[in-house]
């Protein structure tokens, strides 16, 4: 039986066009190194595969909201560290002020002393972290406490707490939480009543309220180890989370290669089979395309 002229050369750009594109797939597989270039290759190992990556980018974004956390609680360390040297510069100040034969002018020299102190306190109060402030709870764009001073003597009348008692907190799961920001009001405030009043002694050459202050100063120092204490907790804690979500992405990222990445070897061996049926096929199809109608009727 005769085959038609137009039959053979369909037949041939069909079987061109066949290999042409094996031939495309496979290079694509030697180039990107994967299996899986697209959702015709392999339909479900591909939807594996997105579910994998989406968890990885989840894993992502968890470490760098323990970045962030990490730099908050390293801020709220020192800021709390050095607030804690300050207590124990005025407490020092407190002792020596004590003693009854410190004449009242010594005393009111001393009270400026701790509103210098203060002052130094209102700036670690109003700690930043890229321009948010770490101890006015969820409040982070405002200033933690804002300062009234006296229109006559410039000294602080008033600090006044502006942020909330909500901690701000990171992810660090689908339901768990923890606290990098600080609650102003519960860290601060007694802190700056305690210099106030300790001030206020001073100035009023009164030693019965110099030595409350020395007992309260006391006992500031004790809550700001407290504070120091749980901010070096909760940085463990972060620790060990990057820890965890970095053996996990590891985990993952494997299971994602042995998913995608294809062998290499066999691929290379893969394309150079086919790279060889496509030049006896296009040798074949260019001998047959050359024949003209007397080649048939022979």
């Amino acid at each position: 039986m005769r085959v038609a002229t137009s039959m053979m050369y369909s037949f041939v750009r069909n079987s061109l066009a066949d290999i042409t594109r094996d031939l495309n797939d496979a290079s694509e597989t030697v180039i990107t190194g994967k299996r899986i270039n697209a959702l015709s290759d392999d339909p479900m190992d591909m939807v594996k595969a997105q579910g994998i990556k989406s968890t990885l980018n989840g894993l992502t974004q968890l470490e760098r909201g323990i970045a962030v956390g990490n730099n908050w609680l390293t801020a709220s360390e020192n800021a709390l560290t050095q607030a804690q040297d300050l207590i124990s510069e005025s407490k020092t100040l407190a002792l020596q002020m004590a003693n009854a034969p410190i004449s009242p002018e010594n005393r009111k020299d001393a009270a400026g002393m701790v509103q210098h102190i203060e002052e130094q306190m209102m700036s670690l109060a109003n700690t930043q972290v890229e321009d948010r402030y770490i101890f006015s709870g969820y409040h982070t764009d405002t200033p933690s406490f804002a300062v009234e001073t006296d229109e006559i003597d410039d000294t602080i009348k008033e600090i006044v707490y502006q942020g909330d008692d909500q901690p701000f907190s990171i992810k660090l799961g689908t339901d768990t939480k923890i606290e990098i920001g600080g609650d102003g009001d519960k860290i601060f405030s007694k802190v700056f009543d305690t210099l106030d009043a300790f001030k206020t002694a001073l100035d009023d050459n009164d030693l019965e309220g110099i030595d409350t202050a020395i007992k309260d100063l006391e006992k500031r120092f004790s809550d700001l180890n407290s504070e120091i204490a749980g901010v070096g907790s909760k940085m463990t804690r972060l620790d060990m989370k990057s820890s965890i979500f970095q053996e996990m992405k590891i985990s993952e990222t494997e299971r994602l290669s042995s998913m995608e990445d294809a062998d290499i070897i066999a691929a290379i061996t893969h394309l150079e089979q086919i790279q060889l049926s496509y030049q006896a096929a296009m040798s074949s199809s260019s001998k047959l395309m050359s024949m003209n109608l007397l080649d048939y009727l022979k």
